[in-house]
């Protein structure tokens, strides 16, 4: 009840605030103050459960990539990528596929849109990348230059027609399609060879353990439109490239401008499975395999974390992270069945976990335009999240999946932290008593649609 009324006065003044035409800081403040009240609120049900398929539709295959787009009017559209080459476009308004093609014929490990939001580009393991027309399926453009799999995609910031691509090869390519092109295949403006090599005298390491080559290169992000920030899979350093420099040798080690060694308490180095800046260009977010994510001030001297977010489990390059659309939670997937959720700015809170797969939860994504909505994959599904009030109305055997506060276990190297125990098809989820969702009637007369709406704008 007195967190009832305590959101009853935000609403209230939110909407006084907006009556009289002020929106600034004040407002994002009150916004910002709602949705720390509400954000254990996410659940999932059947309706938001959906599976990826092999050409033939009969035989299931993991989701690699997920991504919401960009575009604010059509911010509702979520594409999928999976491991057979094929792409889905999710309506999450109508719960529905919208849209699916065989956009390769290898597993596409990253996919990427355009600003605008008419445009996908998709990264394979055949080591190409297509740029697609979403509304015709169209292929517009071939990207091919790498000699192994593309593992990650970033657009530039200021520009929606360069991008960059990360690869096992162990390069990072610049790509322009505005020139460049031999053909029908459009080539590299930039290549930044053996960007994570651990010794470039020494042949390429394989281990049946892994699908990674020593040297390659696992993330990349635009730190802003002429630099960007790598991660590979051994080396353990974060490296930030200036793209207007020529890095022309393929044969020697390419020498960045600035790199941080790593920062964890690991006996081996380590290496790092997604990277994240904020809105503001200023914080960077590392995952790392020591199940550790790592914060960085990219605008400091200092090359030490500025903050840890612990409590999951990171056993494998595919798990990633993201960031809400106000920078205030991050989310990141885990080798445990559960995606986990940090406030930024107090890292040592218990984290919030989303519960409900039954494998490894893979890719995440937060919708950019509603903070109410969240996107995870897992080998045995992938998912949509909303934000709900209505507890009540949800019939137990379509609620399957729910968030509450993990438990407060240090995961360490040779450690998995406990799960609840959660089957791959829930029938039925109890509502406890002490879960702040269970008594919401107040809470949704409030604001008299539900909590989803808090977040329109």
């Amino acid at each position: 009840r007195i967190i009832t009324n305590k959101l009853a006065t935000m609403l209230a003044a939110l909407t006084r605030n907006r009556q009289i035409g002020e929106r600034g800081n004040y407002e994002r403040q009150l916004v910002s103050q709602i949705q720390s009240i509400v954000v254990n609120r996410f659940v999932s049900t059947r309706a938001d459960e959906h599976i990826t398929l092999e050409v033939d539709g009969m035989t299931q295959v993991p989701p690699f990539s997920c991504k919401f787009c960009p575009a604010i009017n059509t911010s509702y559209i979520l594409a999928i990528a999976d491991e057979g080459g094929s792409v889905q476009l999710v309506n999450y308004n109508r719960s529905s596929v919208v849209k699916e093609w065989n956009a390769h014929t290898n597993a596409i490990f990253d996919i990427a849109w355009r600003h605008n939001g008419d445009r996908l580009l998709t990264g394979s393991g055949d080591g190409t990348v297509i740029e697609w027309d979403i509304c015709k399926n169209v292929n517009l453009a071939n990207y091919a230059s790498h000699k192994g799999s593309i593992k990650c995609i970033d657009i530039q910031p200021d520009h929606t027609q360069v991008f960059a691509t990360g690869s096992r090869d162990g390069s990072i390519k610049i790509w322009d399609p505005r020139c460049n092109k031999s053909g029908d295949i459009y080539k590299p403006v930039n290549t930044i060879q053996n960007a994570h090599s651990t010794n470039s005298n020494k042949k390429t390491i394989r281990k049946a353990t892994t699908t990674f080559t020593a040297n390659s290169v696992t993330c990349i992000t635009y730190h802003d439109s002429n630099t960007i920030i790598s991660a590979g899979a051994t080396d353990g350093k974060l490296k930030k490239w200036d793209i207007r420099r020529c890095y022309s040798s393929p044969k020697s080690v390419s020498q960045p401008i600035s790199e941080i060694l790593y920062s964890g308490d690991s006996p081996r180095v380590r290496g790092f499975t997604s990277l994240i800046v904020d809105s503001a260009r200023t914080n960077l977010f590392a995952s790392c395999t020591d199940n550790n994510i790592y914060r960085y001030n990219l605008h400091s001297t200092n090359t030490k974390p500025s903050a840890t977010y612990t409590g999951h489990s990171n056993a494998s390059f595919f798990v990633k992270a993201a960031l809400s659309p106000d920078d205030q939670y991050l989310i990141s997937g885990s080798s445990c069945s559960s995606a986990y959720i940090w406030k930024v700015n107090n890292p040592m809170q218990s984290p919030l976990t989303l519960i409900g797969h039954s494998s490894e939860v893979t890719c995440v994504d937060w919708c950019p335009h509603e903070f109410g909505y969240i996107a995870t994959c897992s080998d045995d599904n992938y998912r949509i999240w909303r934000l709900r009030s209505d507890y009540d109305v949800i019939e137990p055997c379509n609620l399957i999946g729910i968030c509450q506060t993990a438990r407060n276990t240090k995961v360490t190297e040779n450690s998995t932290p406990k799960e609840p125990s959660v089957e791959k098809k829930v029938t039925f989820i109890p509502i406890y008593k002490d879960h702040p969702a269970t008594n919401t009637s107040q809470f949704s007369n409030a604001n008299g649609k539900g909590a989803v709406k808090l977040f329109m704008t």
